[in-house]
Protein backbone atom coordinates (compact mmCIF):
# COMPACT_ATOMS: atom_id res chain seq x y z
CA UNK A 1 0.00 0.00 0.00
CA UNK A 2 1.15 3.42 -0.72
CA UNK A 3 -0.27 6.75 0.98
CA UNK A 4 0.40 9.82 -1.62
CA UNK A 5 1.84 12.69 0.31
CA UNK A 6 -0.67 15.42 0.89
CA UNK A 7 1.43 18.10 -1.26
CA UNK A 8 1.10 15.62 -4.25
CA UNK A 9 -0.45 17.25 -7.48
CA UNK A 10 1.15 15.28 -10.19
CA UNK A 11 1.63 11.17 -10.21
CA UNK A 12 3.73 11.30 -12.88
CA UNK A 13 3.68 9.51 -16.35
CA UNK A 14 4.58 5.76 -15.61
CA UNK A 15 5.58 6.56 -11.93
CA UNK A 16 3.83 3.32 -10.47
CA UNK A 17 3.88 1.40 -13.91
CA UNK A 18 4.57 -2.73 -13.26
CA UNK A 19 4.34 -2.06 -9.59
CA UNK A 20 2.78 -5.81 -9.98
CA UNK A 21 2.17 -6.21 -5.84
CA UNK A 22 0.75 -3.12 -5.27
CA UNK A 23 -2.51 -3.46 -3.88
CA UNK A 24 -4.05 0.03 -2.82
CA UNK A 25 -3.17 3.78 -3.06
CA UNK A 26 -4.69 6.62 -1.57
CA UNK A 27 -4.25 9.81 -3.58
CA UNK A 28 -4.65 12.85 -1.61
CA UNK A 29 -7.12 15.55 -2.13
CA UNK A 30 -5.48 18.24 -3.67
CA UNK A 31 -3.56 16.35 -6.85
CA UNK A 32 -4.51 17.64 -10.11
CA UNK A 33 -3.61 15.16 -12.35
CA UNK A 34 -2.67 10.81 -12.94
CA UNK A 35 -0.46 11.13 -16.04
CA UNK A 36 -0.18 8.66 -18.89
CA UNK A 37 0.58 4.92 -17.54
CA UNK A 38 1.02 5.90 -14.17
CA UNK A 39 -0.53 2.86 -12.85
CA UNK A 40 -0.15 0.78 -16.20
CA UNK A 41 0.12 -2.95 -15.21
CA UNK A 42 -0.14 -2.54 -12.11
CA UNK A 43 -2.18 -6.33 -11.73
CA UNK A 44 -2.65 -6.56 -8.02
CA UNK A 45 -4.10 -3.00 -7.46
CA UNK A 46 -7.53 -3.55 -5.74
CA UNK A 47 -9.08 0.03 -4.82
CA UNK A 48 -8.11 3.35 -5.32
CA UNK A 49 -10.27 6.59 -4.77
CA UNK A 50 -9.67 9.27 -7.03
CA UNK A 51 -10.05 12.76 -5.07
CA UNK A 52 -12.63 15.44 -6.65
CA UNK A 53 -9.62 17.56 -7.43
CA UNK A 54 -8.12 15.21 -9.74
CA UNK A 55 -9.13 17.25 -13.75
CA UNK A 56 -6.86 14.71 -16.19
CA UNK A 57 -6.34 10.87 -16.12
CA UNK A 58 -4.23 10.07 -18.58
CA UNK A 59 -3.51 7.65 -21.36
CA UNK A 60 -3.76 4.24 -20.19
CA UNK A 61 -2.78 5.40 -16.77
CA UNK A 62 -4.58 2.10 -14.91
CA UNK A 63 -4.63 -0.02 -17.89
CA UNK A 64 -4.13 -4.02 -16.99
CA UNK A 65 -5.31 -3.27 -13.40
CA UNK A 66 -8.21 -6.11 -13.92
CA UNK A 67 -9.45 -6.73 -10.60
CA UNK A 68 -9.45 -2.46 -9.75
CA UNK A 69 -12.53 -0.87 -8.42
CA UNK A 70 -12.10 3.01 -8.87
CA UNK A 71 -14.40 5.12 -6.55
CA UNK A 72 -14.11 8.80 -7.92
CA UNK A 73 -14.91 10.88 -4.50
CA UNK A 74 -17.53 13.60 -4.20
CA UNK A 75 -16.40 16.74 -3.90
CA UNK A 76 -15.67 18.02 0.15
CA UNK A 77 -17.96 20.29 1.78
CA UNK A 78 -16.49 21.46 3.84
CA UNK A 79 -13.34 22.60 1.76
CA UNK A 80 -12.47 26.52 1.20
CA UNK A 81 -11.24 26.15 -2.32
CA UNK A 82 -9.32 28.65 -4.50
CA UNK A 83 -11.03 28.64 -7.83
CA UNK A 84 -7.61 29.68 -9.53
CA UNK A 85 -5.99 26.48 -7.39
CA UNK A 86 -4.94 24.19 -10.45
CA UNK A 87 -5.99 21.76 -8.15
CA UNK A 88 -9.75 23.46 -8.30
CA UNK A 89 -12.21 22.06 -10.88
CA UNK A 90 -15.51 22.73 -11.89
CA UNK A 91 -17.45 19.36 -12.34
CA UNK A 92 -17.25 19.25 -16.09
CA UNK A 93 -13.94 20.34 -16.37
CA UNK A 94 -12.55 16.21 -16.11
CA UNK A 95 -10.45 14.55 -18.69
CA UNK A 96 -10.15 11.36 -19.08
CA UNK A 97 -7.88 9.86 -21.73
CA UNK A 98 -8.58 6.88 -24.12
CA UNK A 99 -8.05 3.59 -22.42
CA UNK A 100 -7.76 5.20 -19.27
CA UNK A 101 -9.24 2.19 -17.76
CA UNK A 102 -8.27 -0.29 -19.81
CA UNK A 103 -9.61 -3.69 -18.45
CA UNK A 104 -10.53 -1.97 -15.03
CA UNK A 105 -13.30 -3.94 -13.22
CA UNK A 106 -15.67 -1.21 -11.66
CA UNK A 107 -15.42 2.29 -12.01
CA UNK A 108 -17.89 4.39 -9.04
CA UNK A 109 -19.12 7.50 -9.06
CA UNK A 110 -22.03 9.72 -7.90
CA UNK A 111 -22.67 11.63 -10.95
CA UNK A 112 -23.28 10.13 -13.83
CA UNK A 113 -21.39 13.18 -15.97
CA UNK A 114 -18.37 11.43 -14.17
CA UNK A 115 -19.50 7.92 -15.83
CA UNK A 116 -20.32 9.57 -19.06
CA UNK A 117 -16.51 10.71 -19.42
CA UNK A 118 -15.32 7.32 -18.35
CA UNK A 119 -17.56 5.78 -20.52
CA UNK A 120 -16.36 8.33 -23.88
CA UNK A 121 -13.20 6.83 -23.05
CA UNK A 122 -13.99 3.30 -23.89
CA UNK A 123 -14.17 1.67 -20.48
CA UNK A 124 -16.21 -1.71 -20.99
CA UNK A 125 -16.73 -3.35 -17.15
CA UNK A 126 -18.73 -2.29 -14.86
CA UNK A 127 -19.77 1.58 -14.36
CA UNK A 128 -21.86 2.45 -10.81
CA UNK A 129 -23.59 5.93 -10.21
CA UNK A 130 -26.01 7.65 -8.24
CA UNK A 131 -30.05 8.08 -9.71
CA UNK A 132 -31.33 10.70 -8.29
CA UNK A 133 -34.94 9.73 -9.54
CA UNK A 134 -35.05 6.20 -7.82
CA UNK A 135 -32.45 7.68 -4.92
CA UNK A 136 -30.31 4.49 -5.36
CA UNK A 137 -26.92 3.30 -7.14
CA UNK A 138 -27.18 1.46 -9.89
CA UNK A 139 -24.17 -0.98 -11.66
CA UNK A 140 -24.59 -1.54 -15.47
CA UNK A 141 -22.36 -4.10 -16.74
CA UNK A 142 -21.30 -2.30 -19.96
CA UNK A 143 -20.47 -5.65 -21.12
CA UNK A 144 -23.76 -7.10 -21.92
CA UNK A 145 -24.76 -3.72 -23.29
CA UNK A 146 -24.38 -5.17 -27.35
CA UNK A 147 -24.88 -1.54 -28.98
CA UNK A 148 -24.10 1.67 -26.67
CA UNK A 149 -25.51 4.48 -28.33
CA UNK A 150 -24.35 7.15 -25.26
CA UNK A 151 -24.99 7.35 -21.84
CA UNK A 152 -28.64 8.82 -21.87
CA UNK A 153 -29.36 5.30 -23.34
CA UNK A 154 -27.86 3.29 -20.91
CA UNK A 155 -28.83 5.04 -17.57
CA UNK A 156 -32.26 5.17 -18.46
CA UNK A 157 -31.75 0.93 -18.47
CA UNK A 158 -33.74 0.54 -21.51
CA UNK A 159 -30.86 -2.00 -23.47
CA UNK A 160 -29.85 -3.40 -19.91
CA UNK A 161 -30.86 -7.17 -19.13
CA UNK A 162 -28.79 -7.05 -16.16
CA UNK A 163 -27.72 -4.45 -13.48
CA UNK A 164 -26.47 -4.78 -9.96
CA UNK A 165 -27.70 -2.56 -7.42
CA UNK A 166 -24.83 -1.09 -5.30
CA UNK A 167 -23.66 0.95 -2.60
CA UNK A 168 -21.34 3.30 -4.31
CA UNK A 169 -18.92 2.94 -0.60
CA UNK A 170 -19.49 -0.25 0.32
CA UNK A 171 -19.78 -2.86 -3.20
CA UNK A 172 -22.32 -5.07 -4.59
CA UNK A 173 -25.60 -5.76 -2.49
CA UNK A 174 -28.11 -7.71 -4.56
CA UNK A 175 -28.18 -8.87 -8.38
CA UNK A 176 -31.85 -8.14 -10.92
CA UNK A 177 -32.38 -9.27 -14.09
Amino acid sequence: SIKLPYVTQVIANSAFQDCVKLKHVSIPQGCWCIADHAFDNCRSLEYVEIPHSVSFIGIDAFRGCYDLTVVFADKPEDEVVDVHDPAYRQDDELEIDSGAFAGVKNVCARDVKVIEKVIESGFRGYVTYFDEEKQQAITIDLNMIDNMVGVKYVSGLTCCKHYVVCNVNKGIDRTHT
